[in-house]
């Protein structure tokens, strides 16, 4: 029986004309969930999630067959979908299952009414104690409400992206500081400058600690003394270990001669 087409709330509208706007031809999920109600194949009030997972998997496969793109959003929508059906279909068959037990137990317990309790055996193992399951709400969510999740997810995706978007672009400063830092104070020269110290060093002992480096220890003194290390380490001079973090930076020669 087809559903008559049900009024939306504003703001559902509202979002979906600002997002008509920005797609061009890319098919957005929001869009594919708002189509299906408006055809009538979906109730907006009582949604069947695994209906609605069908469907929209559907509509994915015939956008795809029509050359028209499918956005990230789409396909990870589509996996959300996939997976509340995969749960709805778990716990129907487990409330069959309670169901079938709850019947058991009532013929057990007209069959055995003048079933007496025998003393307990102290040597026989604890049973196990279980907890009861957790049940979710049989109530079937709205249009809103899985739109609202739906949205909620992809937020949170794009959140992660900017976060691995910000750090990449902080490695890349970092990178730069470091190259316009050993520019500006001749690395070559501290690196030459290092190798002698640690040549020297190296003559009584396998290992130096950092630490035995830095005659004063400042920020610019740290940095300055660590920096051509970490060149020399590049071009298999040597190899620096440290065990902890914040710990003792340790330096051994490496497989070419220092």
């Amino acid at each position: 029986m087809s559903i008559e087409k049900t009024k939306l709330p504003q703001e559902i509208e509202k979002r979906i004309r600002n997002r008509k706007e920005e797609m061009d031809k890319t098919i957005q999920p929001i869009e594919i969930l708002i189509d299906l109600v408006g055809k009538g194949e979906l109730d907006p009030w009582n949604l069947d999630i695994i209906a609605v997972a069908d469907k929209f998997l559907s509509r994915v496969e015939a956008i795809e067959k029509e050359d028209l793109r499918v956005s990230a959003n789409t396909l990870l929508c589509a996996s959300i979908l996939l997976r509340k059906k995969s749960d709805s279909l778990i716990r129907e068959e487990f409330d069959e299952v309670d169901e079938e037990e709850d019947i058991g137990d009532n013929e057990e317990h007209v069959v055995e009414e003048d079933w007496t309790p025998e003393p307990y055996d102290m040597s026989k193992k604890t049973p196990e104690l279980r907890f009861p399951a957790r049940r979710k709400s049989k109530r079937s969510p709205t249009l809103v409400e899985l739109i609202e999740e739906l949205q909620n997810a992809i937020n949170k995706k794009e959140r992660k992206k900017e976060r691995t978007k910000l750090k990449k672009e902080k490695r890349n400063r970092n990178e730069d500081t470091v190259k316009n830092l050993a520019h500006e104070e001749n690395i070559e020269e501290k690196i030459d400058e290092m190798r002698d110290v640690l040549r020297q060093k190296f003559r009584n002992k396998s290992r130096v600690n950092f630490r035995d480096l830095v005659h004063l220890w400042t920020r610019s003194e740290v940095v300055s003394q660590f920096i051509p290390l970490i060149f020399l380490s590049h071009r298999g001079r040597i190899n620096l270990e440290q065990n902890e973090f914040f710990g003792e930076i340790i330096i051994k020669p490496g497989l070419k001669d220092v």
